[in-house]
């Protein structure tokens, strides 16, 4: 008996998509909803700004936009919601202030998620966020002695 292309799949219950909101992150969203959607699986809404990009050098680095900063952040999360609400996907979104791995990384381990999907701008990256590499395997035209 055949079976379909979801039925193979791992059992993935919790999944995470974290977002700067450009564009390939906004695809990333929409790769995660529908992933979540076939899996059945509960999506999470990661958005993590720096304070150090939410604090320009001409303020002196003072907050005076800082409260800006978080209201997009949140008006944009809260779009994000409803759209996994209208496909019937439960969802939960956060925003969190620090290092964009490192706090990515602990929310993987505190939320126990299954599955991350990341989407980033080339210029912004994800830099310092290695979650698994496979062994490196010996070069065929290298000697072993």
């Amino acid at each position: 008996m055949k079976t379909s292309s979801v039925e193979s799949l791992p059992s993935f219950k919790r999944l995470l998509v974290a977002t700067d909101f450009s564009t390939s992150s906004r695809s990333a969203f929409q790769i995660a909803l529908n992933l979540s959607n076939e899996l059945g699986a509960s999506l999470s809404i990661l958005h993590v700004y720096e304070y150090g990009s939410a604090v320009p050098p001409e303020t002196g680095g003072q907050l005076l936009e800082l409260e800006d900063v978080y209201d997009n952040a949140r008006r944009s999360l809260d779009e994000l919601l409803e759209r996994a609400k209208l496909v019937g996907t439960a969802c939960d979104i956060s925003i969190e202030r620090g290092i964009a791995a490192p706090t990515i990384l602990d929310k993987i381990s505190s939320a126990r998620i299954d599955l991350v999907i990341l989407g980033t701008s080339p210029l912004a990256g994800w830099n310092g966020l290695s979650l698994a590499q496979p062994p490196k395997k010996p070069s065929a035209n290298r000697h072993v002695r």
